[in-house]
């Protein structure tokens, strides 16, 4: 028995790529909105780690979930993977920035991954229409 799925099927590099971009759009946004809360001293210092860690959460659960909703099979793979890029690029631009510095990747790394999980768990539960049919055989 074969299946015929109703909708698009975006490729999984093109999936993964937009995903990665909204993904830092969101890093960038949520970012400088909580520089400007903290520099306008409406947000005391002691909360920029956890707006660093919300900020994780929000732009690797949102780009996993663009991710994972372009692509009809393979949901979860595509959003764990999805994760998985996001946090080389995040180690990249860590390197590049901050001279090597990989001081608590582990927790970024974590989060990324439990945002990511969570993003996949809630893809495979939006299945898409299917059509069975039978190859070869009359419809009974």
């Amino acid at each position: 028995m074969s299946y015929r799925t109703k909708g698009n099927n975006s490729s999984m590099p093109i999936s993964l790529g937009i995903g990665l971009i909204l993904a830092w759009m969101f890093t960038v946004a949520v970012g400088a909105i909580a520089a400007f809360l903290v520099a306008g001293e409406r947000m005391p210092e002691d909360f920029i780690e956890p707006a660093a860690v919300i900020t994780l959460c929000v732009s690797s659960f949102v780009g996993s979930m663009v991710a994972g909703g372009m692509m009809e099979q393979k949901r979860m793979i595509v959003c764990v993977v999805s994760g998985g890029i996001y946090y080389l690029s995040l180690i990249c631009f860590n390197m590049l920035f901050f001279e090597g510095c990989l001081h608590g990747l582990l927790g970024a790394a974590l989060t990324i991954m439990g945002s990511c999980v969570i993003a996949g768990l809630l893809q495979t539960r939006q299945k898409k229409q299917r059509i069975a049919y039978f190859k070869g055989s009359r419809k009974l």
